[in-house]
């Protein structure tokens, strides 16, 4: 009762220091040369800056303000503006700066005051309000094409319709309004606040609509889309500034569908839920949408996502609300979101929408379509608790696009949260060292976390099994009976699709090829079939390498027809080719190589070999047409020898340097000259011998001598064509 009592003190002490003093949200901005921070003073306010040591001091009258200053670092640096620090007098903000940083402050017609700093000697920022009238830059007239050339703004200007035409209504005002608007464009677009790229198009407009039917010109898109948003607009955050347009069309969700850490408190998870589980039936029983989706997103907030999306289906609240917080609770179960789901384009926008965009869309072709900075300052500022969920999926994602710094600077995000035994912590940690080929360090990583029965153990399982198959160790029975067992407990999730992958390649480390491709044959249908193909490419390697000859051919046999339709690399299909041509299989080698395959050089080779293992030299030597280098002459010397063109072998061994193979091919074709150059000791013995002139040699006179000399020859002749047969 006593600790109620001083609390509700606390409160109501809160409330008379508080009481009619206004908060200020202090926005901030980046521009080229300079930094900027916007107060956003009510109109009438007077203000007063003072220098200081180190910095200004804005003190602000006429009213009392209090300042919400958490977001001024989100989207400039700590090198001009080191600090804001808010008074204890609710009117006074402290703005410590760099050295040699002057500013430059001014106040909006709204009431804002805008304080710009600069570097000493830069050349001091532009003032908008003070800018002098200028002419039409030269690229605005891609803004009005098939609308109006700029050659006709004097023209209008004296008559009050291009080339002296009446307007289409017949109003001069149309003109004239027309003219403004022109001048206001071209005053923007010279201080940079509309930017023209003539090369983007945004869908065309719905049928119907008038756009889609009141332009004659039309060619089926609409010319340049053109939107504009001021740096003080960007700067207030105002709520009814345009949001950001995307190449296909589509504005980037404001931060407050996506504001996850704004939407659960610092008090135990069941009080708020008993908190705002009250109230969600109003009048004539009818559902609350506004409490629905609050409760709503607290679940997401404290990483409930089934219970999300279980309470926006008991309720029948769909449309606008409820779009974004599925597709949230989706991205926090690892469930694969729909994939025409808006959202998930959505990763290239500078706010908070491109992280849930990342993280549920499809990987992205390259880097550039994607905000790596919004993505980061998201991630953030969510609460522990969504951080530990997405920070080793997310650090993945980075990593598979190609962006290390990106997944090394969420690691550290985590880090800073988190205790060395934090099982996400030591996940992304494994994921960076398996990145950097070290997979040993990533198993010590991993066996530092403690072991429960959740998805975090499940995810360690499949990073410790990459981890070994790496280093070539096999996977013993318990650690695949382990997989088999969290992978059906996820289900068709994601994180139950790389349990699928992980068992799999386990099998196959132990040669269980039969239980793999079973495993495998049970992919969901719906999915990740990237990862599928990945699968099965890694696991046909695996089996490509198995020393075993009979599981080998077995194996290929029996999925042969898997084996031709798999999406493998060049390489591989190559590889196996090989292996079957040099057991005897040349024909089943020929069907492994594909239509594509075929078309290549190597693939050329390959099958050069699969002929040549068949004694077919012919087919051998037309894949080799037109092919040079070494390997494909070496091929070509060996069809001509299955030709029985021994000479023309000969010859090509000679030139490729080949002593033993060239005397082999002269042997064959009784080259006798070729061999006494390049044949082994007994071969130039046994031409030597046989082409030996032995007239000068003393015939024996009795019958017994020449009996003996003949056997003596005899014994020397055979002596040699024994060790000639021994050499071969």
């Amino acid at each position: 009762m006593m600790r109620r009592l001083i609390w509700a003190g606390a409160f109501l002490i809160g409330l008379a220091g508080g009481a009619g003093a206004q908060q200020l949200s202090v926005r901030s901005g980046e521009h080229d040369g300079f930094s900027r921070l916007v107060i956003p003073y009510p109109r009438g306010t007077k203000w007063t800056i003072e220098d200081g040591d180190g910095g200004i001091s804005l003190r602000a009258s006429g009213g009392s303000f209090t300042y919400d200053i958490r977001d001024v670092f989100r989207l400039i640096p700590r090198n001009r503006v080191l600090s804001v620090v808010a008074g204890t007098d609710n009117n006074t903000l402290f703005i410590k700066t760099g050295e040699k940083i002057r500013s430059k402050a001014y106040q909006l017609d709204g009431g804002q005051v805008v304080i710009d700093f600069a570097d000493a000697e830069a050349a001091p920022p532009g003032d908008v309000q003070s800018a002098g009238r200028i002419g039409i830059p030269e690229h605005l007239d891609l803004l009005w094409k098939n609308h109006l050339p700029l050659e006709d703004t004097d023209n209008i200007a004296q008559t009050g319709s291009p080339r002296g035409e009446n307007p289409p209504n017949g109003s001069a005002r149309v003109s004239a309004a027309e003219r403004q608007l022109l001048e206001s464009l071209s005053r923007a677009a010279s201080q940079g606040l509309i930017s023209v790229d003539p090369t983007r198009k945004i869908p065309k407009p719905a049928t119907g609509s008038p756009l889609a039917e009141g332009d004659p010109a039309d060619d089926g898109s609409l010319p340049i889309p053109l939107r504009s948003e001021t740096v003080y607009d960007r700067d207030l955050d105002q709520e009814n500034a345009y949001p950001r347009l995307l190449v296909n069309g589509q504005s980037c969700l404001p931060d407050d569908r996506f504001a996850v850490e704004n939407w659960v408190t610092d008090d135990p998870p069941t009080d708020q839920l008993a908190e705002r589980q009250n109230g969600l039936i109003g009048e004539f029983d009818r559902p609350d949408p506004a409490a629905v989706e609050r409760l709503a997103r607290l679940y997401i907030a404290l990483g409930f996502g089934a219970e999300a999306k279980a309470t926006l289906a008991a309720f029948d609240i769909g449309g606008a609300i409820a779009r974004p917080l599925v597709y949230m609770a989706d991205v926090i179960d690892g469930t694969p979101t729909p994939p025409d789901e808006p959202i998930s384009h959505m990763a290239a926008c500078d706010g908070k929408v491109a992280l849930w965009a990342f993280m549920g869309g499809g990987l992205p072709a390259d880097s550039g379509q994607i905000d790596v900075t919004a993505i980061q300052s998201s991630y953030s500022a969510l609460p522990p608790q969504i951080r530990d969920i997405l920070g080793p999926v997310l650090v993945e994602r980075f990593l598979k696009i190609g962006q290390p710094d990106a997944a090394e600077a969420i690691r550290n995000a985590l880090r800073r949260t988190s205790s060395a035994e934090n099982a996400p912590l030591a996940i992304a940690q494994a994921q960076l060292l398996l990145a950097s080929g070290q997979p040993l360090a990533a198993e010590e990583s991993l066996s530092a976390a403690p072991v429960r029965n959740d998805l975090n153990s499940a995810q360690s399982l499949v990073l410790s099994v990459e981890a070994r198959l790496m280093r070539g160790q096999a996977i013993d029975r318990k650690t695949r009976d382990d997989i088999a067992a969290q992978m059906h407990q996820t289900g068709a999730s994601e994180l139950g699709q790389r349990l699928r992958r992980a068992l799999i390649l386990a099998e196959g480390s132990v040669g269980g090829f039969d239980n793999a491709f079973d495993t495998l044959a049970g992919w969901p249908q719906e999915g990740l079939d990237d990862l599928r193909d990945q699968t099965l490419g890694d696991l046909i390697a695996q089996l490509g390498r198995v020393p075993d000859d009979l599981i080998f051919v077995r194996q290929m046999f029996t999925h042969r027809q898997v084996l031709q339709d798999a999406p493998l690399p060049a390489a591989l299909r190559i590889s196996l080719a090989d292996r079957l041509s040099g057991l005897g299989f040349s024909a089943a080698a020929a069907d492994i190589l594909t239509a594509t395959v075929r078309q290549t050089a190597t693939g050329r080779l390959a099958l050069a070999r699969a002929a040549i293992a068949e004694r077919d030299g012919a087919a051998a030597l037309a894949h080799l047409d037109g092919l040079d280098g070494e390997a494909a002459a070496q091929l070509r010397a060996q069809a001509y020898l299955a030709l029985g063109e021994h000479a023309n072998a000969a010859a090509l061994f000679r030139m490729l340097g080949d002593e033993q193979e060239t005397a082999r091919a002269a042997w064959r074709g009784a080259s006798w000259d070729i061999v006494k150059d390049h044949g082994s000791d007994i071969e130039r013995a046994v031409i030597e011998d046989a082409t030996a002139d032995n007239a000068s040699d003393p015939i024996p006179t009795g019958p017994i001598s020449r009996a003996n000399a003949l056997i003596t020859r005899s014994q020397e002749e055979r002596a040699l064509l024994d060790r000639l047969l021994t050499a071969y």
